[in-house]
């Protein structure tokens, strides 16, 4: 596949990321719809896609420990990574750096990724992003928000000894309880997402010899189909008024860490897990799932994430990273993909 070729797959999603921005900016489009839409894709829209995807897949290419090993420990090296240069050289609170650090570890895979990769690969790659939402979803997206809670929680105590008012913006004066019930409320709100309950119900549906019933299938089908381009859309309508105005410096070390350093963290650490798999003379994992793997770990962040960090008053800077990283990855996605398909690193 020629990198002409590849710019020929990557071009028309920034195309129809630039149309939403285009459709919101001349007034196409209302801006007070693009909640909607994204409610929409995130509730519906992309949970049929996954399950629509990984219900028909045979359940060892669509689940495999490898990967989620590699992934897991990828994921946590750069939100890692991030949180401590975010708290150190840049002097961020612990709720700020908990939000950034999630800027440097995720990637769009599900809004940018999911057409990207199965363009290439097929709905195999679908499998990919299964795994990518389960460990996200399960472990680095709680771990961010129990940190964000912390250190709103000290917040409050440092204003509460000086005599200011407790609240803090986002919070609404709600008790923010021990932090037991800090992680069972966390806990219980990733039960519910609907994406995990899709990810998880077409995990189920792959490893038991039951095929979902005609009607179902049809219903999600008709769901799944609107899946790419509105994703897609949403995230040029979102990106639409952005206060460019915020300090590049808060998101300087977030942007390098997920643009750079993230997509070789990836490598690297499933080179190792993949090595030691072979040693042990386990089957590695799938080299399309891995592959597809690499090329998400140079998109930008996650498209929710600046929803999430509005609860903490951290919305402006986490838009303006995603917006920043949303034209680097018009360059780098295209080149990840030729590097990819032209080495094989696991071929």
């Amino acid at each position: 596949m020629t990198f002409l070729a590849i710019l020929g797959v990557t071009l028309p999603l920034a195309a129809v990321i630039a149309l939403g921005f285009l459709a919101v900016w001349q007034g196409w489009f209302p801006r007070a719809a693009i909640p909607g839409v994204g409610a929409f894709v995130r509730n519906f829209a992309i949970p049929a896609a996954i399950f629509a995807g990984l219900s028909v897949q045979d359940f060892g290419a669509v689940f495999h420990g490898g990967f989620v090993l590699a992934f897991t420990v990828a994921s946590l090296l750069s939100f890692l990574l991030t949180y401590l240069l975010v708290r150190g050289p840049g002097g961020e609170g612990a709720t700020p750096a908990a939000l950034l650090a999630l800027v440097g570890s995720m990637s769009n895979g599900i809004m940018i990724g999911m057409p990207l990769v199965t363009a290439l690969f097929g709905t195999l790659a679908l499998a990919t992003i299964a795994q990518q939402l389960l460990v996200e979803n399960l472990l680095i997206i709680p771990l961010a928000l129990l940190l964000a809670d912390l250190g709103r929680s000290r917040a409050q105590v440092g204003q509460a000894g000086a005599g200011q008012s407790a609240a803090v913006p986002g919070d609404a004066g709600t008790p923010v309880g021990s932090p037991a019930q800090r992680l069972l409320r966390v806990l219980a709100g990733v039960a519910r997402n609907p994406i995990v309950v899709a990810t998880l119900l077409g995990l189920a549906f792959a490893g038991l010899p039951v095929a979902v019933p005609g009607p179902v299938e049809r219903g999600v089908a008709l769901l799944a189909g609107s899946a790419g381009g509105l994703a897609l859309f949403f995230v040029g309508a979102s990106l639409y008024g952005t206060d460019l105005s915020a300090s590049l410096n808060r998101i300087a070390a977030a942007v390098t860490v997920k643009m750079l350093f993230h997509p070789l963290i990836v490598l690297g650490v499933f080179w190792v897990v993949m090595l030691g798999w072979k040693a042990l003379g386990w089957l590695p994992a799938n080299l399309v799932v891995v592959h597809a793997c690499l090329i998400i770990a140079c998109l930008p962040t996650g498209g929710m994430l600046p929803a999430i960090a509005a609860r903490y008053g951290q919305d402006q800077p986490v838009s303006l990273a995603l917006a920043l990283m949303t034209l680097i990855s018009v360059g780098s996605a295209p080149l990840t993909v030729w590097l990819v398909l032209r080495f094989q690193p696991f071929g």
